[in-house]
């Protein structure tokens, strides 16, 4: 019931925030990433935000430095949405959460454990800081929903590990990220602190996991983002292009604009192919290493002949 009431909560507040949005100048140069050159509603990251202050909130602040990372976050969101900042601000921003997540996973005084968790989950951040330079909302929240219920079913089922309620409030989130998306056809965007927020959100919970049972193998629930974001910048760092601007590269935007597969069913079609992936993964959880390497090789072989064969088409 508690989860139905923050759920309503939050609906009413971002369709609250979208009609202000439509009456004033709160729009984001996002607009410029769309096919058909819409204007886009940038913010709806606030969602996020919002979700984990109830959390918080009801729960008594249990994760201090994670809410800071994730305040300092939405604070330089609202800003840039107010008067864009520079980029070195925002990046600034987004170390300075991992500073604060950091002092909540406690791994400061293992150097080996925190330079692979940075290297790692700096890789993460940035990956979907990418997808959202390129306005890619749909995939992140679908795959980041497919990733919070295997997390979910982890903690009640195999190893508690996190809050419960923290999982499922974040559950809720991401499936309302998809639904404003659908419903306002990928107008309602995060932005990039937006999508710094998800991913901490999904990466604070993941990393929880990996480090109460030492099985970086737990990296395979997220195996399709990275993949994808992987060959994409691979690809474009290739053909010496600017990585940190948008050119429409990723494979998702590719089926849509080449292969013309509606938005809706290629975050389907990934959502899917994660669920499939972590189904495999459970399935033969005594071999789950030579399963991760073998689905780490064809899906970047996979990736691969996608990104040059949508390339040839039109």
């Amino acid at each position: 019931m508690v989860y139905v009431m923050i759920a309503i909560v939050l609906i009413l507040t971002e369709m609250f925030y979208i009609r202000l949005v439509n009456k004033t100048s709160f729009f984001a140069a996002i607009h410029e990433r769309e096919k058909d050159q819409r204007p886009v509603w940038s913010g709806a990251g606030l969602l996020l935000y919002l979700g984990m202050l109830f959390f918080s909130v009801i729960h008594g602040f249990v994760y201090p430095g994670f809410f800071f990372a994730i305040t300092l976050l939405a604070v330089v969101g609202l800003w840039n949405n107010v008067k864009p900042i520079s980029k070195l601000i925002q990046h600034l921003a987004l170390w300075g959460s991992l500073l604060f997540m950091f002092n909540d996973l406690d791994i400061y005084n293992d150097s080996i454990c925190c330079s692979f968790s940075l290297v790692l989950i700096v890789s993460v951040l940035i990956m979907y800081s990418f997808r959202a330079i390129d306005g890619v909302n749909r995939i992140s929240g679908a795959t980041s929903f497919v990733v919070l219920l295997t997390l979910a079913f982890i903690n009640s089922r195999m190893v508690p590990f996190i809050d419960e309620m923290y999982l499922w409030i974040a559950i809720v989130l991401s499936f309302l990220l998809i639904f404003f998306n659908v419903k306002y056809r990928n107008r309602a965007l995060g932005g990039e602190a937006g999508a710094g927020m998800l991913a901490v959100i999904v990466l604070f919970a993941l990393w929880k996991l990996i480090l109460l049972t030492n099985d970086v193998s737990y990296l395979i629930l997220m195996v399709v983002c990275v993949i994808d974001s992987i060959v994409t910048v691979v690809y474009r760092i290739f053909r010496r292009e600017n990585i940190f601007e948008s050119e429409g590269r990723h494979i998702y935007q590719l089926l849509v604009s080449r292969g013309n597969i509606p938005p809706i069913i290629v975050s389907f079609l990934y959502a899917s192919v994660q669920s499939l992936i972590v189904a495999g993964y459970f399935i033969l959880f005594p071999y789950r290493w030579l399963y991760m390497a073998c689905v780490l090789v064809m899906f970047i072989l996979l990736y691969m002949y996608l990104e040059f064969y949508l390339r040839k088409l039109n």
